[in-house]
């Protein structure tokens, strides 16, 4: 079975942390003690039985039993590894006892000097009593529960976050297709019904629609657009718009002259700029609307007043499309923006404070 990058790196680091381990004896020894051959085979069989111990608690006991909230026999099966373990590893200590001062190496120095009663503790360096080894294979199996616990923390955090950002990113890409049907809708109403009072205006306006497709279909798919198109795109929004009005509706719209690429979201502002097309214009009286755009300290201004036509639906609710604003805004920049709607009897003004992203 082929590992993933994530294993790979994972056992990369178990192996260099347990090679330290092994090495630990030799790198931080004094320098006038010199290791005899019994001492080294107590130490190695010690951190030979923490590995097992480890690895039982790490790789068998934890994910089969602990995570399962089998928390009584995790617990029984622990002791009972961490006894085995202190038992087997008293036996290794004797065995290797036995070894080296009755038949090996020791047993002629011991006899030649008349020493045949050592201890065996003194020659058995370093030594652990029996429940010393007990506690400390408890200890152990608390660090691998420690290290499993951490590590699955952290691969459920990693998937929350990923599983959010998947979600953030259906929303937006449901958001903006709920921006784009909209707009879609509302323009071919302004053009049907040009067909029959004015034929030209209307050839004219399935031009400049397509314009706007066209920045729909292949620009807007981008997670962020430069300032520049975006005016571009709203230049060309509000000329479509316009061909239907009277003299009586006076559209403007100023912005600043963008010297370099900075960028923001596409379709941004669309919904407030539809939404006041939708509730501002007025075919009988004096009606406006009034569009700017300022860049400020790395952030851009985007605000729109128009005058209320006598449709009161405006201030009781703002449509789909701010509601969908909201939340998009909401998903892009979490609370780093501002959104502030003013109203009166015959004006409703809306003002957008967000950050520009970087080029």
């Amino acid at each position: 079975m082929k590992l993933t990058k994530k294993q790979t790196t994972n056992t990369a680091i178990h192996i260099l942390l347990w090679v330290a381990v092994f090495l630990f004896p030799f790198l931080f020894k004094p320098q006038d003690v010199t290791f005899q051959p019994h001492q080294l085979v107590g130490i190695y069989l010690n951190l030979v039985f923490t590995l097992i111990i480890f690895y039982l608690s790490y790789s068998v006991i934890i994910p089969l039993l602990f995570y399962r909230k089998k928390i009584i026999l995790t617990v029984l099966l622990v002791v009972f590894a961490s006894l085995l373990g202190s038992l087997l590893l008293s036996e290794a200590r004797e065995s290797v006892h036995d070894y080296y001062f009755q038949k090996g190496p020791a047993s002629e120095i011991l006899n030649a000097r008349g020493r045949r009663s050592i201890t065996k503790r003194a020659f058995l360096h370093p030594q652990r009593p029996f429940f010393d080894t007990f506690f400390f294979y408890l200890l152990v199996s608390g660090a691998a529960l420690s290290v499993r616990a951490t590590q699955r923390w952290m691969q459920e955090e990693h998937d929350r976050k990923a599983l959010e950002a998947d979600k953030a990113s259906l929303e937006l890409a449901w958001l903006k297709n709920q921006v784009s049907p909209h707009f879609f809708f509302n323009t071919l109403n302004n053009i049907y019904s040009l067909i029959e009072s004015n034929p030209e205006f209307a050839q004219k306006a399935v031009h400049m629609l397509s314009k706007l497709m066209r920045y729909l279909l292949y620009e807007s798919n981008a997670t962020s657009i430069a300032v520049s198109k975006e005016i571009v795109f709203i230049e060309n929004y509000i000329g479509l718009m316009k061909l239907k009005l009277t003299e009586n509706v006076h559209v403007s719209f100023n912005y600043p002259k963008i010297t370099d690429e900075s960028k923001l979201p596409p379709l941004l502002f669309n919904p407030l700029i539809e939404n006041a097309f939708k509730y501002g214009i007025s075919y009988e009286k004096e009606s406006f609307i009034q569009i700017s755009m300022d860049l400020k300290d790395d952030r851009i201004l985007f605000s729109v007043e128009n005058s209320i036509a006598g449709n009161t639906q405006q201030q009781e609710h703002s449509g789909i499309g701010l509601k969908n604003l909201e939340h998009r805004l909401g998903l892009l920049y979490g609370s780093d923006y501002s959104l502030h709607v003013n109203k009166t009897s015959d004006i409703f003004a809306v003002a957008l404070n967000v950050p520009l992203y970087e080029s």
